[in-house]
């Protein structure tokens, strides 16, 4: 898409970005915050590979120093960069604003650009115009944010008729960030057609018509368009691409209607703030050892506190406590620096003043050593922002100087357009001392004298005298209205008639300009030599050689030849070669030094091939790359991908090496030993390619499918009826009827893990979650409690899905769509996938083992430790989730592996192929349901669905059964279950229910019993949840095994292998007893210390030291005792250092690692001084 920037030149307009700051969002009040909202792709300050923190920083201060609010986003690949964690912390201490959205980073900059929400997007994918942009400022990675170059939808299509349609169609052909484009198109070609208006159609198609109304659209367009490509061009090739599949819908409609992660609400959060002093001295420190003001750059230092001044006083002002600043002469406020440190005006020039501040708060803000606290520095303040927070100032310097110089006007047009709130007066304040004439304002006394003069020195019409009066009318003219009013009529209405009196004005107004110019020179030459001051450098043009022309060609390549995503590919790759080059090379040579008389079979010198990744390639190079991809793809088994990227890396690198010096076709010289070309494309390595091509392609169709088994509602039956048989639903509802929770260990454990894993598998089968989604599954999620509509008013509850992968793209900026909702109704029908009953079952059971009501926060589906403890407010790890699906599948004997897809895939397929006839979903119900509409590619849905109905209608593994089922002639074998029934189908299943009949006639009475015992009618005490439907039965077929366990999971007593030793059963729990963990980082032995001496009301936490005995001991040691004595253990360590901080952390270093590792040390250095340590008392409670 980079060639379509220069199309575009011509509605470039360029701008200093401080006065486009001041100008279009200080002066004019912009969204009611005196600020413009810029968005900034965090990538592409990431994606310069020279940059370092110290450079963000700078880049940070610069921004700082503007009146811009500035919100960083962040996708996924950019938070894996090494920067982008200090660079994010950065961000949040200058007062910005980062996020992480989960999808495409310019998409969302795009949709919030559209809506208002941010006014400017600095981006260099031309994509944000396509996706609906209106105001994009071209920013390379190395911007330094001085000029804006903006590039606005209006201007576009006014200079060079280009709508956003058009710019879709030339995407659509050339090929962009979504698609690949036609083959052979050409610029001139896909301008041609983005000119005709056919993109225009096309956009308005994909934004409003339904996909069959869409796809009849495009029949009709699509014959237009090759029309229009034969009459530019006769290139048969591009007229056949014009296929049937152009465009792809998809991508059509993730240019049309591009959805943000942001709701437009959101910007309101988006408001001015000032630095974090306190965390930028930490991270400052941290990461440039910036302790002092010595060891901080004078250029940035001086920069940094000339900013926080501009921004401190571009923030919305109190009058009142303005007012009291200066009158006072105190600070109000603890805002750094306070208003009073601003003293006076030094000098001005016609933009801005020159103002003496005290420095010591800001600099003892931010460091060590902040110096006298007389010290001052002039920094520079843009005119308009000092003369609306602070008017006394810059009046009281005004009165010393007979001329105050105008802001300097402009007289370009607005760039962004209207404002949302009250513009500022751009004239800085009412001055009633000081008048306008012909553009330049003069002061009170002036305008007093000139009074005076005419009063004493009548004038008369006539001749030269008339003239003068004109232009002194003319003059006046060229000032505002309002002044002109003010200005006394007398000075140009008299008469004039003496020749005296008009060569005394003339005379008089010709020593007045005389005045005003040495006046200026003085005043321009006293700042020049002001001490301190520094010359503004003027740009020097650097001097054009055919070195400084080949570098840029080369960087140019370097940056725009791949994408960034392929760049870093190929780096990856490039630098695993080198390893294992390293590898092959050092076993060789520890070979050759093991066995002395040791000879290559190949006959290769190990000095040479060590070398054959380096500058220049040797004749060793590509038997090197052979090794490579030999290494990679046939003895670690990857793909044909993985050898595509190593070939294509290496390519890259020799054709770019010194030029083209080994670009083009590989030859070897054995006479001369002369290599040219790139080894890459050497026989032996594009033979070796393409057999692992012809590899992978023999594998079928079987080698495309790499997603998981899809969990049947077969597999759903038996993993439930097994669950069930283990432990049975009414065990769950009658504690919870109770209301007395499970005090014995292990049959906490036995209930928390099958209530959460059925409430957790037919959650993911009922909404086709992947696991990690579902894991993230809140409370604020649900909804409750809700009633259907009338007449039948059946019972449900909401599921809001916001963490779904792809959905970032659904939500809109009136809020979240109902496409991230479900309704989940009763499915009494199908017991084993009724989410309504399993989830309904776990959370009251979920809330009486937590002791407490879920809050918002507290996850669905939390994270359970081995000792029970059950951490609310951390999910479950994936780790857990397939543990227990594992554990589950096993035991009920089912032979597949599920994974994190198994519970998307099989709802998917039961519900558009496996359901009952009637009850099936058409595609689009399919495709709404599991988030396919937008965001993933639609051979997606069909690996999904289709893969096994593919297979199912083409095998013929049930030739044999005595009834066939035809699958070959209707879908899915449809046209039986209308066909009707023969006698020896009829009397083949008599045959089978009489048999059934007798085998339940045996147990029946068991059941029976069974399925009594499980009901009650106490009310649940924790939260009003809906009635569930009644909880599963066991199975009814006699199965002894089945029968055992539960036999053994009613009688504690009873020894089983399905439950825990005798004592473990014998452990009581205290509900709501619990010590949260330590979060991570250096200041996790503070936490502990907190929790020990103060605890922690958020969680609910009581000081440690103050718990009662049986909380840590006895049944509770294995739960709470390890934690407590472990926050005792760094308390007491802590006491002894002197409760210094600092001293404890030199003496210990590990509080930077792991709470492991510093309990290690401490423990380590307690033998060593020969503290004893407390032993363990046969209550299991610490002596000391």
């Amino acid at each position: 898409m980079d060639e379509l920037w220069p199309l575009l030149d011509c509605a470039l307009q360029c701008r200093p970005l401080k006065n486009l700051a001041i100008e279009e969002g200080f002066v004019t009040n912009r969204n009611e915050i005196q600020s413009l909202r810029i968005g900034i792709d965090a990538a592409s300050w990431l994606s310069d590979p020279n940059i370092t923190l110290q450079d963000i920083c700078c880049r940070l201060c610069r921004l700082l120093g503007l009146c811009v609010t500035a919100i960083f986003l962040f996708d996924k690949p950019a938070t894996q960069d090494p920067l982008a964690a200090p660079f994010s912390a950065l961000i949040e201490a200058f007062g910005f604003y980062s996020c992480l959205v989960k999808g495409d980073v310019v998409t969302d900059l795009a949709c919030l650009n559209r809506m208002g929400s941010l006014d400017l997007i600095f981006t260099t994918e031309m994509e944000a115009l396509v996706l609906g942009a209106t105001h994009v400022v071209y920013s390379p990675p190395e911007d330094d944010f001085i000029e804006a170059f903006v590039y606005t939808a209006h201007r576009i299509q006014a200079h060079t008729c280009l709508s956003r349609g058009g710019l879709l169609l030339f995407v659509l052909l050339m090929g962009g960030k979504y698609n690949e484009g036609l083959a052979g198109c050409t610029e001139a070609i896909a301008l041609r057609q983005a000119l005709r208006g056919l993109g225009d159609t096309l956009l308005l198609a994909a934004q409003t018509l339904s996909s069959a109304e869409l796809n009849a659209f495009l029949a009709v367009w699509r014959a237009d368009l090759r029309v229009g490509v034969i009459a530019a061009n006769t290139m048969s090739e591009m007229v056949a691409d014009v296929s049937d599949s152009f465009p792809d819908i998809v991508t059509l409609r993730r240019y049309a209607r591009p959805t943000p992660s942001f709701a437009a609400s959101q910007s309101t959060l988006w408001v001015p703030k000032a630095p974090d002093f306190a965390a930028l001295r930490k991270l400052w420190r941290r990461f440039f050892q910036w302790r002092s003001v010595a060891s901080i750059p004078q250029g940035f230092l001086s920069a940094f506190i000339s900013a926080v001044c501009v921004r401190r006083l571009s923030e919305l002002q109190n009058e009142l406590q303005v007012l009291q600043a200066h009158v006072l002469h105190n600070a109000v406020d603890e805002t750094i620096p306070p208003l009073s440190s601003f003293l006076s005006i030094r000098g001005h020039s016609r933009t801005a003043f020159k103002v003496d501040v005290f420095i010591a708060p800001i600099v003892a803000a931010i460091c060590e050593g902040a110096g006298p606290p007389s010290a001052k520095m002039c920094v520079t303040v843009p005119r308009q922002i000092l003369a609306h927070t602070l008017p006394s100032l810059v009046q009281h310097y005004e009165k010393s100087i007979p001329v105050r110089v105008d802001v300097q006007t402009t007289h370009s047009q607005p760039i962004l357009g209207s404002t949302t709130g009250p513009p500022i007066d751009p004239h800085l304040h009412r001055d009633t001392h000081s008048r306008r004439f012909g553009g330049r304002v003069y002061s009170g006394a002036f305008i007093y004298a000139l009074k005076a003069h005419h009063a004493s020195h009548p004038l008369e019409v006539g001749g030269v005298d008339e003239y003068l009066r004109l232009v002194i009318a003319g003059i006046i003219q060229e000032g505002k209205e309002e002044e002109k009013e003010n200005i006394d009529s007398s000075i140009y209405n008299v008469p004039l008639n003496t020749f005296v009196s008009a060569l005394y004005i003339l005379l008089y107004y010709l020593y007045l300009i005389i005045s005003l110019m040495a006046r200026a020179r003085k005043t321009a030459s006293s700042e020049g030599k002001k001490p301190g001051g520094r010359k503004k450098k003027t740009a020097e043009k650097q001097s054009v050689t055919a070195a400084t022309l080949a570098q840029n060609t080369r960087d140019a390549r370097a940056k725009y030849t791949n994408a960034e995503n392929t760049t870093n590919a190929y780096k990856g790759y490039l630098a695993r070669g080198e390893d294992f080059l390293a590898s092959v090379v050092a076993e060789r040579r520890k070979r050759k030094t093991e066995d002395p008389n040791w000879v290559c079979e190949q006959n290769i010198n190990t000095d040479l091939l060590a070398q054959a990744f380096s500058k220049p390639p040797n004749q060793y190079s590509a038997v090197a790359l052979e090794m490579f991809i030999t290494q990679k793809c046939l003895v670690e088994g990857l793909g044909k991908s993985t050898a595509d990227g190593i070939h294509g890396a290496y390519a890259k690198y020799w054709d770019t090496m010194d030029g083209d010096k080994y670009a083009g076709e590989y030859r070897w010289n054995e006479e001369t030993n002369k290599l040219t070309g790139c080894p890459a494309r050497a026989g032996i390595v594009t033979s070796l390619v393409k057999i692992i091509k012809i590899r992978d392609s023999e594998k079928g169709a079987a080698a495309t499918r790499n997603h998981a088994e899809a969990m049947s509602v077969e597999d759903m039956t038996t993993l439930m009826n097994w669950s069930e048989s283990i432990c049975p639903t009414s065990r769950l509802v009658d504690a919870t009827k109770a209301g007395i929770p499970p005090t014995a260990l292990a049959e906490r454990l036995l209930l928390l893990k099958h209530g959460l894993m059925r409430g957790f598998a037919s959650s993911g089968f009922t909404l086709w979650t992947r696991n990690f989604e579902l894991c993230g599954l809140q409370m604020r999620d649900l909804t409750l409690n809700c009633i259907g509509p009338l007449p039948s008013s059946h019972p449900y509850f909401k599921v809001f899905l916001d963490g779904r992968k792809g959905w970032q793209h659904k939500q809109g900026y009136d809020g979240t769509r109902e496409s991230n909702e479900y309704n989940i109704y009763g499915q009494p029908d199908l017991p084993a996938l009724d989410m309504y009953q399993h989830l309904l079952t776990w959370l009251p059971f979920y809330e009486l083992c937590l002791g407490r009501k879920l809050e918002p926060d507290d996850y669905i589906f939390p994270y359970i430790a081995s000792n029970g403890t059950i951490h609310a407010k951390r999910e479950m790890t994936l780790q857990m989730c397939q543990d227990l699906i594992t554990e589950f599948t096993v035991a009920a004997q089912l032979e597949k592996t599920y994974t994190t897809h198994s519970f998307r895939r099989g709802g998917a397929q039961y519900r558009f192929m496996f359901a009952p006839l009637g009850k099936r979903w058409s595609l689009n119900i399919v495709r709404w349901w599991g988030g396919w509409a937008i965001g993933e590619h639609v051979d997606t849905l069909m690996k999904y669905l289709l893969d096994s109905l593919q297979s199912y209608e083409t095998g013929h593994a049930d030739a044999l059964c005595p009834v066939q089922n035809e699958v070959d002639k209707s879908f899915m074998g449809e046209h039986l279950l209308v066909k009707p029934v023969t006698t020896q189908e009829f009397r083949a299943t008599t045959s089978e229910i009489m048999a059934k009949l007798n085998a339940i006639s045996l147990d029946s009475s068991n059941s029976q019993n069974s399925h009594r015992d499980r009901h009650g009618s106490t009310t649940l005490s924790t939260r009003s949840y809906p009635t569930a439907s009644p909880p599963l039965s066991p199975p009814t077929q006699s199965n002894p095994a089945r029968n055992a366990s539960v036999e053994n999971i009613s009688n504690p007593n009873t020894p089983s292998r399905n439950s825990r030793p005798l004592i473990s059963e014998q452990v009581e729990v205290i509900p709501g007893v619990a010590i949260p963990d330590l979060k991570k980082g250096d200041k996790a032995w503070l936490e502990a210390v907190r929790q020990w001496e103060h605890g922690d009301e958020s969680q609910n936490l009581k000081a440690l030291r103050d718990w009662p005995r049986e909380w840590y001991s006895d049944g509770m040691r294995k739960i709470t005792g390890s934690k407590r004595s472990q926050r005792k253990l760094i308390f007491d360590e802590y006491e002894r250092l002197g409760r210094n901080e600092a001293e404890f952390m030199k003496t210990y270093p590990e509080t930077h690692k792991r709470i492991s590792k510093l309990i290690g040390a401490i423990r380590d250095s307690n033998k060593a001084r020969g503290v004893t340590i407390g032993r363990r008392s046969k209550r299991g409670v610490s002596v000391d």
